[in-house]
């Protein structure tokens, strides 16, 4: 089964996958406090220190840290998210067999407007 094979090459890696986007798509490197800043609404989804996710990833040798704090992937660290990024696309081509994007989106709306309408609070609201 594929979700097998792609949870397997990528398990125990955590949040290090949004993280490691998140310097990759910059346009300019990131600061530490910018990317915490940017990610903060994911503490509500499972990270929960996302310093300590920094540094995770700086001890992997996946992100470098300049002095002033910028962030960059380091090649080992662009490997790393190649690889996931082909993993998330995998994944994302075998859940969504059978469903045209309109219907994807269109779930998401409903499933939006029941949470507005029981007084919850999407994070990235």
């Amino acid at each position: 089964m594929r979700t097998l094979r792609c949870r397997r090459r990528t398990r125990s890696y955590g949040g290090h996958d949004v993280l490691l986007d998140r310097i990759a798509q910059a346009e300019t490197p990131p600061t530490r406090d910018g990317v915490t800043g940017v990610l903060s609404g994911y503490a509500a989804v499972g990270i929960d220190d996302l310093d300590e996710e920094i540094d995770a990833t700086v001890a992997r040798l996946w992100v470098t840290q300049d002095a002033g704090g910028h962030l960059e992937l380091s090649s080992g660290g662009q490997d790393f998210h190649a690889l996931l990024v082909t993993t998330q696309a995998e994944l994302r081509q075998e859940r969504h067999r059978g469903i045209p994007d309109e219907e994807y989106v269109l779930t998401l709306r409903v499933l939006q407007r029941f949470i507005h309408n029981t007084g919850g609070h999407a994070w990235h609201h």
